[in-house]
């Protein structure tokens, strides 16, 4: 059976909301300046016939929490957009 290595990559996203967070607090993400970005990648026997892909969104709405170490996204499916 194929198998998919999917890598999730959140780009531009602003590092005065991360690094100046607060221990215990959570920070809104700016939607205006930051994109999700999913790589996916080939594997196992006909990854010879198979294609990486990225698909990137903006992020509608998202926050980070420093002390869990979580982020939580969302986007408007369909806005999702393959890149290259």
């Amino acid at each position: 059976m194929p198998r998919l290595s999917v890598l999730v990559v959140l780009a531009v996203l602003p590092l005065g909301v991360v690094l100046g967070a607060d221990s215990g607090v959570s920070r809104t993400i700016d939607t205006e300046k930051s994109v999700m970005t999913v790589r996916v990648f080939k594997a196992g026997f006909f990854s010879g016939f198979a294609h990486d892909h990225q698909i990137s969104a903006p992020i509608q709405e998202g926050s980070f929490d420093q002390t869990n170490g979580s982020v939580q996204l969302r986007v408007d499916a369909r806005r999702l957009r393959v890149v290259g």
